[in-house]
């Protein structure tokens, strides 16, 4: 097998994902492979392209490898990402998610976060009314002075969809 600095950005970037969602269980990657993410992050030897970066930042925030070195590599590319005009829902989510796993203060990219959001030109599906309610929660805390009118309208339809116990009591088809 290639060495992992030898393959393509692409390559690595699906690796890292992939690692990601094992390491969710208790037989996934180990930290000794983040902290070697981390350092390839900091040291700038991983080049990413601001969408590639959003999944670096969520996994590494999601195992607790998000140093303030990495931060400020992925932080203006994070920045750049959400100042693109063609957002999406999911790729909010892994950085909201990210944002609320690594306790997130810096104001101007929870900024950005927030106005992504705001400005999304259609309704957030339910399936992620759960991440975006919280992340509301977590800004009203250390921003409450802020308005969150256009955050809650975004949110609107998929609080009144939303429903927790949907996905153990699913309806069987006859």
């Amino acid at each position: 097998m290639k060495e992992f600095s030898a393959l393509p950005i692409e390559l690595k970037v699906d690796f890292i994902r992939l690692m990601s969602q094992i390491s969710f269980g208790s037989n996934g990657a180990t930290m000794n492979f983040w902290d070697k993410i981390a350092a390839m992050v900091a040291g700038k030897s991983l080049s990413l392209a601001p969408h590639n970066a959003i999944y670096v930042f969520y996994s590494l925030s999601s195992v607790g490898k998000l140093s303030k070195e990495v931060l400020a590599v992925l932080d203006p590319l994070l920045k750049q990402f959400l100042d693109h005009d063609k957002l999406n829902y999911r790729s909010l989510k892994y950085i909201v998610q990210g944002a609320l796993f690594a306790s997130i203060k810096d104001e101007q990219l929870l900024i950005r976060i927030f106005r992504s959001l705001s400005r999304m030109k259609y309704y957030a599906p339910a399936k992620y009314y759960s991440t975006f309610k919280q992340f509301r929660l977590y800004l009203s805390s250390l921003y409450p002075d802020w308005n969150f009118t256009f955050y809650d309208n975004r949110l609107y339809h998929a609080a009144t969809e939303f429903n927790p116990l949907r996905s153990m009591n699913q309806t069987k088809e006859k």
